[in-house]
């Protein structure tokens, strides 16, 4: 079956069908196009305000730091404290609730007070009495050596002053994976 369409209806034909699919896509496809448009639009409005505030508060440290010279704010947010007496137990527990977070085992754990070589007596009598001790905390521990690291770097980022002193990791006798560690902290005590 053929059709012997004459020209002009062929135009006609090619022209209706034309706008049957201008009038579905404006109806259907344009219509889900908008409005997913319009759910997205609220999010990227906020999204340029977040941007515009961020380049303002960058632009306000940039002006802060050349008066400056360093972010003396910063610092002073990061002060360490040094332990009162009172709380040295509480910060021994800290310790272990933080080593228990990071999978670390601790076989021991002692405190002890840093002692000076003997000094002469002229000098010990002219000394004023110091405010502070210093206090070692020696840990032995069996972890995984990644676990170490973050427990280290939680002891170091306590409000607390502690540092580490002194480490000596040693392979585990049972298992590859699993390190023996010798870790000595040092803090300061306030009396």
């Amino acid at each position: 079956m053929k059709l012997d369409l004459d020209k002009n209806k062929k135009v006609i034909l090619f022209a209706l069908i034309a706008v049957v699919l201008a009038y579905l896509d404006l109806a259907y496809v344009l219509r889900m196009q908008l409005g997913a448009i319009n759910r997205v639009r609220p999010q990227i409005i906020k999204l340029k305000n977040d941007l515009k505030s961020l380049d303002r508060d960058l632009e306000r440290m940039r002006s802060q730091e050349k008066q400056q010279g360093a972010p003396k704010q910063a610092m002073a947010g990061n002060a360490k404290k040094l332990v009162q007496e009172s709380r040295l137990d509480a910060l021994l527990e800290q310790i272990s609730d933080t080593a228990l977070r990071r999978n670390v085992n601790i076989v021991s754990m002692q405190k002890k007070p840093y002692k000076e070589e003997a000094v002469s007596s002229d000098k010990a009598k002219s000394a004023p009495a110091a405010k502070w001790t210093p206090y070692f905390i020696n840990l032995n521990l069996s972890c995984a050596y990644n676990d170490l690291g973050k427990f280290i770097n939680d002891l170091e980022n306590f409000q607390d002053f502690i540092a580490v002193a002194n480490m000596f990791v040693t392979p585990g006798k049972k298992d590859i994976y699993v390190q023996d560690v010798n870790l000595a902290l040092k803090t300061y005590v306030i009396k």
